[in-house]
């Protein structure tokens, strides 16, 4: 049976969901006539957001309500699936019959004609498909993420396949054609040559024909913008955790008007999700924010951002330096489903310096491309090579080859510089955290638990008000432009030693082998806040997460030498890298208990006494 939830309340992978809200904010669209949303309960433990539309005369996809949705509410709040009904059922009072409203039928998700699976794995993948998704038939070329599938979901369908077949691969190569057809292609060449046969079809290659740039993106006969002193300034991701820091540092080390780039429905509601993103992350949004900060209405994978070629060319006139630091970073999804905002997003960021009058490029890249890639210790600032010796997972890769095409621009005369942070965790004043960040997510789930997982590794984060700060520095600076910097701390410590600093806050754990630890994951239900992480972990078991950066082996190497850059550029300034010390960890947690991310000790006390109980 399939029923809602009647109240305007409900609570989904612990984040409390008002359902008006998204209903409201649904039928704000113009092609909305008409809107419900309920939570969806009928697979325990498992509760989905259903949206139940009533159209105006246009067509209207997915991924445009998608879009419309994140303008003015969080990722969280996107239902999983949208029905489109010609009326909503009434009651005798003319109220919304919620009981009455349909089971979603799988042909209102489906983008492609139904074509059915045509063999024995092609049939049990479209099982698992249905299954997970909970829809009655899938077809051999649906697309799981067409089909409402997310990191959580996924993870679900990975469970199932390797208790079918034993496949227990990371879900980005289970998943590199997300079609029932691709996976099983994917299942099928497992079972012929393994693993290593997997990793054999993979050719570093086949990565060069992704490194591709427009012809008639180039600076030639256009004049050069003030770069060192921009009036204006175009940001990407300025709603995201470091983004909304590194908007905070233009205002306070320029004078320039900044304009960010915001998904949303119109500049108000853009200038909303800054100032909420401001507000999550303890940013003070003062007159600087109030008078200088331009919100763009627009879409990072979408050419010209969807802006008209006038308003490309007007916003490109205003612009002398450009900071892109967004991208979709999601560890379990195919690089197919990144590529949009992550490749074409720097596409449309080079083509836009490339626009009027040429400007600087500073973009944002990622240590996975270096880990990913399993390239060697020391992890110099250098330009990457042509091939990588081992072809990274989805996320890495699309920043791997955004490099690329960034390097292309620059030989082509476009000035840039490139960065490579490393985790960013708390603030130095606020210890603001950003709550979905992996590490953060299974310290979480593993803490209720009562274990965490012995890890031999590297731990070199720093924190993001100083990341932000040494970025925006060193844009400033002339003799910044065409180098590689990285953002990491160069006094790292063992991953282990924060383990004694969370005691000290009030925990209570034990430290277990990692693969018991994630054995124990395995065995949780789809509530419980470890279950996303799985696919990580088990991105982590495979070795496709990068080549291990072992405690051991960073004591043998100098670290000065992988930041030597960032260090000569922070030299006669009072910038420092802060510690990472007990005082940072208990400032951290202190802001995710604050944000309702994680229990505090007394609730994990309370939670561990219950399982207890509940064995005996």
């Amino acid at each position: 049976e399939f029923l809602g939830r009647t109240d305007t309340q409900t609570k989904i992978r612990g984040y409390r969901i008002e359902l008006g809200e998204i209903e409201t904010t649904l039928q704000n669209h113009p092609a909305i006539a008409n809107a419900v949303v309920i939570a969806d309960q009928s697979r325990p433990g498992d509760p989905r957001l259903i949206a139940y539309l009533i159209t105006r005369a246009e067509a209207i996809s997915r991924e445009d309500l998608n879009t419309h949705l994140l303008a003015s509410l969080p990722h969280y709040m996107l239902p999983a699936t949208y029905v489109f009904l010609d009326k909503l059922p009434l009651t005798a009072h003319g109220k919304v019959d919620r009981q009455a409203l349909p089971s979603p039928d799988e042909q209102q998700r489906r983008s492609a004609p139904y074509e059915a699976p045509q063999t024995k794995v092609e049939r049990e993948v479209a099982q698992a498909f249905g299954e997970s998704l909970g829809i009655e038939r899938v077809g051999r070329n649906d697309d799981f993420f067409e089909l409402g599938g997310n990191s959580l979901l996924i993870a679900r369908v990975g469970a199932i396949l390797a208790g079918l077949y034993g496949v227990d691969l990371p879900l980005p190569l289970l998943f590199t054609q997300p079609t029932v057809e691709g996976v099983a292609g994917t299942i099928e060449l497992f079972w012929k040559g393994g693993y290593q046969g997997l990793q054999d079809s993979r050719d570093p290659a086949t990565m060069l024909s992704e490194i591709q740039l427009d012809p008639d993106i180039k600076p030639d006969g256009l004049p050069m913008a003030d770069i060192m002193d921009p009036s204006g300034v175009f940001l990407t991701g300025a709603t995201g955790y470091l983004g909304i820091f590194i908007l905070e540092q233009i205002l306070e080390q320029t004078s320039a008007d900044v304009h960010c780039l915001v998904r949303a429905s119109s500049p108000e509601n853009a200038i909303d999700r800054l100032k909420r993103t401001a507000e999550t992350f303890k940013v003070d949004w003062d007159e600087k924010f109030r008078t200088r900060v331009k919100p763009v209405v627009g879409d990072l994978s979408e050419p010209r951002f969807g802006l008209s070629e006038k308003a490309f060319t007007d916003l490109a006139g205003k612009i002398d330096s450009i900071y892109h630091n967004a991208a979709l970073v999601n560890f379990v999804w195919p690089y197919s489903v990144l590529k949009g905002p992550n490749v074409y997003g720097t596409v449309e960021v080079l083509r836009l310096a490339c626009t009027t009058k040429v400007k600087i490029v500073h973009f944002v890249s990622t240590i996975d491309v270096l880990v990913g890639s399993h390239m060697p210790r020391p992890f110099l600032e250098d330009p990457l090579p042509q091939l990588p010796p081992h072809v990274p997972f989805s996320y890495p890769q699309t920043k791997w080859i955004s490099e690329k095409i960034v390097e292309l621009a620059k030989e082509r005369g476009v000035p840039t510089t490139i960065f490579r942070p490393s985790i960013m965790m708390g603030h130095t004043e606020t210890g603001a955290c950003h709550q979905t960040d992996y590490i953060l997510v299974g310290l979480r789930g593993f803490l209720e638990l009562g274990i965490l997982p012995e890890y031999d590794e590297v731990l070199n984060c720093t924190t993001v008000d100083y990341a932000s700060k040494t970025f925006v520095h060193i844009t400033m600076q002339e003799k910044s432009i065409g180098e590689i910097f990285h953002l990491w701390n160069v006094d790292a410590i063992p991953t282990m030693a924060t383990y004694d600093w969370v005691r000290s806050y009030g925990y209570e754990f034990e430290v277990v082998p990692f693969s018991e630890a994630v054995e124990r994951a395995r065995r949780v239900s789809p509530g419980h806040p470890i279950y996303p992480l799985l696919p990580v972990l088990f991105l982590y078991e495979s070795g496709e997460a990068g080549l291990p950066m072992r405690w051991d082996d960073h004591l043998k190497l100098d670290p000065r030498l992988e930041c030597a850059h960032t260090l000569s550029a922070q030299e006669g300034t009072d910038i420092t890298a802060p510690d990472i010390d007990e005082k940072w960890m208990h400032d951290s947690l202190s802001f995710l208990i604050e944000r309702g991310q994680l229990k505090p000790p007394s609730a994990i006390k309370l939670l561990a006494g219950s399982a207890e109980g509940q064995r005996r």
